[in-house]
């Protein structure tokens, strides 16, 4: 255009007496970056280092950071179209913009990569070995002496849990894969660890601190540590596995299929399926092989070594071994054969169906038609004609009665698939004996949402979403059981220490930035004594659990899209009670601002028939009841609670 040439020309003659042009952009301290003020630019101080053009934000911070004296990179362009990227020793001044940025970022160098793990010491006298079973998107849906869902079929969970201490009230702090992982596997709450959403640029090193996690913890007091499957979230949110630091250098390279296993064979399965689909779209429910079945046998196998180089004398070290299930999480292509166990005319629909009354949009998530719809055939079919609402949830739409029910079929077909799955780890490690004498640890890694509230898939904070399966059997323990004890994922770590090698794991201090530079602590407690002698804690509910969950930019005038981290949704989980407040929230220094608040629900719910599972029907919290002055006293009292918890200084 003619003004476009105008600005270039002026450009050209502004280089020509030796002014540099304003870059437009944010700056900030990490690959996240910061926005500028409204109209101010980035000016070019005249130390470029580098430059690279068709780039993408975490390409140019690793750019920046591999490269010495850089402190600062720069990147902009037109979305979806070229990017550039330029990388500086200092920073610049701001000044105002000649004309409206595109889209252009500035971030400075990451943080320095953390020191080396620390060398190991000698397990404790008696150190037991740990088996560890996470599952990927599996909710407390399970039969008989796990959580009495008649409609189920998982005997293999079932025998598990009459062996074992069973948690029925379990929590995440976050429900969302990589989060989540983070603070169970860290014991450090988001705020703390800066890791709140499935992004490559949240690896708790970088962004938080240089934690201790639970394997590391084994591997420095000498145990033989093995991971396979997913049991961090894979790729640069966890510095792939967290390889150097969580892992035995015999159980490299990590394997998070089962496919090229450590300890010996390959295993393949036909029509491996994606957890993420990056292209092209594909079926979310039609039955198949799936890798898993790969994951049993690669487990089989290491039971299989570790008990033969033990019995041999090779490696006489107690071991703790991760194994980490795909399923259930979407895609739901398992074997027909798990499908054929729930027959669709027999699939019963969610109790309650329709979102909360009087829930504010920011609670609910748009999964339904957002990435589900993006990202697999049925569900892009189904927006395109109308039957999904392209507003769906905020319009208080549901998915149609039939497609509700595959949806729930489906699922239920990946948690027998994944039931029998972890049914073969455990008849392998009893076949080579190394079962009777391990503390085993058994929990998905968060909620699920069949419908419940016209919520689907996780990412919110309601009971369905945060609560989780969670069983530990210790074979010193007096008896199996269930407690009511409110257990929480930062509990993991200190809980498993205490009952393998019985060591408390100090408490982490309040200060969050005193946190992060603690390596090795606790926001959590250890339940050990619960585990032990079930019996001499109240099997009633106790207790309180928190989570959270993120939400960026506004939806129909409230924030209530779930990419992004300006808001923050704080709960706050007690005997009787769910409170949650959303309030504005600041990335960088991981701290909310209470006194922006956009949102507020308090729901009720039953107390347990101590020593009995809560009920299968999962109709929960169908009304908020914030606003209701005969509970005024409840949301004081709570708020002030939640406050307490989140509302510290750095």
């Amino acid at each position: 255009s003619p003004m476009s040439m105008l600005v270039k020309t002026l450009w050209v003659a502004a280089a020509a007496l030796g002014l540099k042009r304003p870059r437009e952009g944010q700056y900030g301290i990490d690959c996240t970056g910061n926005q500028l003020p409204a109209g101010q630019c980035w000016s070019d101080p005249g130390n470029r280092l580098g430059s690279q053009n068709g780039t993408t934000a975490a390409a140019c911070c690793a750019f920046c950071n591999a490269t010495t004296q850089c402190a600062v990179w720069v990147l902009w362009g037109n979305p979806g179209k070229s990017l550039a990227c330029s990388i500086y020793s200092a920073a610049a001044p701001t000044e105002p913009c000649l004309r409206p940025p595109a889209l252009t970022l500035v971030g400075g160098a990451p943080l320095p990569p953390p020191p080396p793990p620390l060398p190991p010491v000698p397990p404790p006298p008696g150190a037991k070995d740990v088996i560890l079973v996470a599952i990927d998107d599996m909710r407390p849906e399970l039969q008989g002496s796990a959580y009495s869902c008649a409609h189920m079929k998982t005997p293999h969970f079932d025998a598990f849990a009459s062996e074992a201490v069973v948690f029925d009230h379990a929590y995440v702090a976050v429900a969302w894969c990589s989060p989540s992982r983070t603070a169970l596997l860290t014991s450090r709450r988001p705020d703390s660890s800066r890791t709140w959403s499935v992004v490559p640029s949240e690896y708790w090193r970088e962004r938080g601190g240089n934690f201790t996690t639970l394997p590391q913890t084994f591997l420095e007091h000498g145990y033989n540590t093995i991971g396979l499957g997913k049991i961090f979230h894979p790729g640069p949110a966890s510095g792939n596995n967290d390889v150097a630091f969580s892992w035995s250098s015999s159980a490299l390279p990590y394997d998070g299929t089962g496919e090229t296993c450590p300890s010996g064979g390959k295993f393949s399965s036909v029509g491996r399926s994606r957890s993420k689909l990056n292209s092209s779209m594909s079926s979310a429910m039609t039955p198949g092989e799936n890798a898993d079945t790969a994951l049993a046998s690669c487990a089989n196998a290491t039971f299989t070594r570790l008990a033969a180089q033990r019995e041999s004398g090779a490696d006489t070290r107690p071991f703790f071994f991760a194994v980490g299930f795909h399923k259930p999480h979407i895609p739901w292509t398992v074997p027909i054969q798990w499908y054929d166990l729930y027959p669709l005319d027999k699939v019963e629909l969610a109790t309650n169906r329709f979102p909360p009354e009087g829930v504010p949009n920011v609670a609910l998530n748009d999964i339904l038609s957002g990435y589900w719809a993006n990202d697999f055939t049925e569900f892009n079919t189904l927006r395109a004609n109308t039957s999904i609402s392209s507003n769906n949830p905020y319009d208080n739409s549901t998915l149609p009665d039939y497609w509700a029910r595959r949806v729930r079929q489906a699922y239920w077909a990946a948690t027998s698939f994944t039931d029998d799955n972890f049914g073969q780890v455990v008849s392998a490690a009893k076949a080579t004996g190394v079962y009777e004498n391990a503390v085993t640890v058994v929990f998905g890694d968060h909620g699920y949402q069949l419908g419940d509230n016209s919520q689907w898939s996780k990412v919110t904070n309601f009971e369905q979403a945060t609560r989780i399966p969670f069983m530990i059997r210790a074979p010193h323990a007096k008896r199996a059981g269930r407690s009511g004890t409110f257990f929480e994922a930062v509990d993991l770590l200190p809980t498993t220490v205490e009952l393998a090698m019985g060591l408390s794991v100090p408490a982490c201090p309040r200060s969050i930035q005193q946190a992060r530079s603690t390596w090795f602590c606790t926001d959590g407690t250890s339940w050990a004594a619960a585990v032990l002698d079930v019996e001499s804690l109240a099997v009633v509910a106790n207790g309180s659990a928190y989570s959270q969950v993120p939400r960026g930019n506004l939806t129909f005038g409230e924030p209530g899209d779930v990419a992004g981290e300006a808001y923050m949704g704080y709960t706050l989980r007690q005997p009787g009670w769910r409170y949650t407040e959303w309030v504005a929230f600041d990335p960088e220094l991981g701290k909310g601002n209470w006194s922006d608040v956009v949102g507020v629900e308090l729901y009720t719910h039953s107390n347990l028939t101590p020593g009995q599972p809560p009920s299968c029907d999962f109709a929960t919290e169908a009304v908020n009841v914030a606003s209701n002055l005969s509970y005024s006293h409840v949301r004081v009292t709570m708020a002030a609670q939640l406050r307490a918890q989140f509302d510290i200084q750095n």
